[in-house]
């Protein structure tokens, strides 16, 4: 895997979830639950990107 990631091959799973998203709306006022639902997303997720 590190001779991969040199040449740059392996790059990994892209992200599924914008977190820059989750945290606005997280400053905007909006619960977990109501982002996780919007975002259609787990609540635990969310926490661990507002954390």
């Amino acid at each position: 895997m590190e001779k991969a990631k040199l040449r740059g091959v392996y790059k990994g799973r892209p992200a599924s979830i914008d977190a820059d998203k989750v945290r606005e709306l997280g400053t905007a006022g909006m619960g977990g639950a109501e982002i996780a639902k919007q975002g259609g997303i787990g609540r635990a997720s969310v926490y661990r990107l507002r954390a």
